[in-house]
């Protein structure tokens, strides 16, 4: 399991019955700093530590995809978070399959249903 506590990995923790798309900040022998893509940095022990609270984030959750039944990881926190990295784009629908996903941006979001 050390083979991926490099520092810049990304990883989700589940902490507190949660699962958080982080980033392994640092590690050493002893513990693990992880920042949450929400900005809260965890520290945690490496005794602690098991494939269930700590895991390898898959290639396709890092960037987020268009049609999320493209992605390999399909739990809820891989649903919100691409959810969450296509609405900070101003991608506010998303395909689940043929089943359409919208994310009211709460703004006017230019060439969406004009012509600008």
């Amino acid at each position: 399991m050390d083979s991926f506590f490099v520092e810049g990995a990304r990883v989700w923790l589940r902490h507190k019955e949660q699962l958080l798309p982080s980033t392994i900040s640092s590690s050493d022998d002893l513990s693990l700093v992880l920042t949450t893509e929400y900005g809260k940095v965890i520290y945690v022990q490496k005794e602690e530590l098991s494939r269930e609270m700590v895991y390898l984030m898959h290639p396709s959750s890092i960037n987020g995809v268009e049609d999320m039944s493209t992605l390999a990881e399909l739990h809820e926190a891989a649903i919100m978070h691409n959810l969450f990295l296509r609405y900070q784009k101003d991608n506010i629908y998303t395909n689940i399959g043929s089943i359409l996903a919208a994310v009211n941006p709460y703004k006017q979001i230019s060439g969406l249903y004009d012509n600008a």
